[in-house]
Formats: C-alpha cells, structure tokens, sequence
C-alpha cells in the first residue's frame, strides 16, 4: 500500500522558506500573480511580507524608518535609513543629481544621525548603533529608491530589527544579536547604472506599513534556531576574527586550513604563506568585503569612475 502526499503552496506573499523572518525570498504561486508582481498590482504587493531586499523593503525596516519619520522629520517627510554617513551624503548627492537629470524639482534633503544605545544598562552584550536618516519630500521617493534598488547599501533587516529591540516598547518577538557593520565604506557616488527592467520596481513606501498575516509569527526558539543554524550570526565581538578569516581564504594565503575552523582561520596565530590564486602577492588585505553583491558591484563601479577619463559606460546583467 503506498500513500502520496501532496505538498501545499506557500501562500501568496509569505516567506520562502515559510516562517522565516528574514529570508529574501517570497512566494509567487501562479503566473498571474507574478505578472501582478511586476506590474505593481495591489492584490499582489499588499500581501508581500517579503521580498529581495533591493526590490522590497523589509517590515522591520518600514517599521523603524516610520519611528525616525515620526522622531524626527516634517510633515511629508519620509526617510531612508543607512549605516554610515558617507552612504547617506552619497544617498543625497545621488538624489540632487538625478533631480536635475530628470529636469524634476530638487528635494530638500536633510541628513540626521541617530544614535541607539541599548535601554538597559545591565544589557552587557548589546552594543549602540549609529544610524544615518536621509529625510525628503515624499514625493521624491522614488530617487531615494533607485539609490537604494541600485547600491545594495541600505541597511539590513537584522539592523533594522536590533534598532527595535533597543527603542523602548518596540522589541521584536524573535531575539536578536547586534549585527556587525560592513568592514570598508564605499567610494562617494558619481553616477546610477539604469537598468530598463529594475526601473519597474515596484514602489513600496515606507509610509505605508504592511502588517504580516499571523501565519508570519515567529515563536522565540523557532527564530533563535533559524539563525543560529541557518544565519550562522556570531557575537558582535568575533566579527573581526571572521572577517579576517574570510579575507585569508579568498586571497589563498591559508597554509593549514581546518574547513569550518573561522577562528583559527582568522586568529593571529595563524600560518599565512604566499598566495595561492596565482598571484603570490596578494594578501588579505587586498581583500574588501562589502554586505551585499550589489554594494560590492556599485563600489567597483565608483572605483573605476574614480580612475578613469569621465565617460559613457556599458553595464550588462
């Protein structure tokens, strides 16, 4: 006797996996809600509760950018939140600049920097966090979204809910570790590589919250599982030795490596030769690492900008 068991669809909007608060992923059962998807239909982006980070912005990021909005902006006002200053004065430069482009009016933009430190003093392991709002005209958001779609360095649903967990009255469910910053800020920005099909993005404000079906509540040890065997999140404080480590493997400069062993592999005490990629030079420190693909295509971009006669310049996909 055999038994076949049909699996369900993941609702229209839900994570993929299911259940998973920070996944990047989001179903799209049938073919008609992804010709919604692209075209912006309401039936579909009003269920999203997630999303490719560059496409969708996450809940918790809405969530605590309304909180900045609220704290510290005008009326119609909204805000774009980044982890350094030099992304946020990139964020406006890029916004002025497309503006005068698109022969549109050119926003008023403020910066304001809003620092997070942890409510409770005995909180030993918490950690502040300095946080860079880009504040403008609602109706120019759609600049700040094409900085944000086409850089890759807006900050990152993990930050965004850390931030929360800090703001009296607005801790999360699921617990959280302070994330580690990018290790190398990006070179100022001069120019946007457009893109016909991204520019359809679908606008998603920070103005309008969504709320996650309650299929979307996360118990405690469901979340703590999902990111300590999946995330892989470290303490705050081992974030150097794992940075270390992983620059050392990606310039080959490893003697003995242990797979797994990131600290041994980031510690100081480890053997370190000449390279092994093929060129014998190069070192761990000509290694950059950036959180996001994106961020590190955008910063290559800036470079090369930066060295080269100013120009036309081709991106393929």
């Amino acid at each position: 006797m055999s038994a076949s068991v049909v699996s369900q669809p993941i609702a229209l909007g839900s994570s993929v996996p299911a259940l998973t608060a920070h996944a990047i992923s989001v179903s799209l059962p049938t073919w008609e809600d992804n010709v919604g998807y692209e075209e912006g239909d309401k039936r579909v982006v009003d269920k999203m509760v997630s999303g490719y980070p560059r496409f969708f912005i996450h809940l918790s990021i809405r969530k605590l950018a309304r909180i900045c909005e609220q704290k510290f902006g005008l009326p119609g006002e909204q805000a774009m939140l980044f982890p350094t200053r030099k992304i946020a004065d990139s964020c406006r430069t890029f916004m002025l600049h497309r503006a005068v482009e698109q022969g549109v009016t050119v926003p008023n933009i403020r910066l304001v920097q809003f620092f997070i430190s942890p409510e409770s003093p005995s909180a030993s392991t918490a950690t502040g966090v300095e946080l860079q709002i880009v504040l403008f005209p609602e109706d120019a958001f759609p600049l700040a979204k094409q900085f944000w779609q086409h850089t890759g360095l807006g900050i990152s649903s993990r930050l965004a809910e850390y931030c929360l967990s800090q703001l009296p009255g607005e801790a999360p469910k699921s617990p959280v570790a302070a994330p580690a910053s990018s290790s190398r800020p990006p070179p100022p920005t001069k120019r946007s590589a457009t893109n016909r099909h991204y520019a359809k993005a679908v606008n998603l404000s920070c103005a309008t919250p969504i709320q996650p079906p309650a299929s979307e509540d996360f118990n405690v040890d469901h979340a703590a599982y999902l990111e300590e065997r999946y995330g892989r999140n470290l303490p705050v404080e081992q974030a150097a030795i794992a940075k270390r480590a992983m620059r050392r493997r990606i310039a080959g400069t490893l003697v003995k490596e242990t797979p797994g062993d990131w600290a041994a592999a980031g510690g100081h005490d480890a053997e370190l030769g000449p390279s092994t990629r093929g060129v014998s030079e190069v070192s761990e420190d000509d290694v950059f690492l950036y959180p996001t693909g994106m961020s590190a295509i955008w910063s290559a971009h800036q470079l090369a900008l930066g060295v080269m006669p100013s120009a036309k310049s081709i991106c393929f996909g």
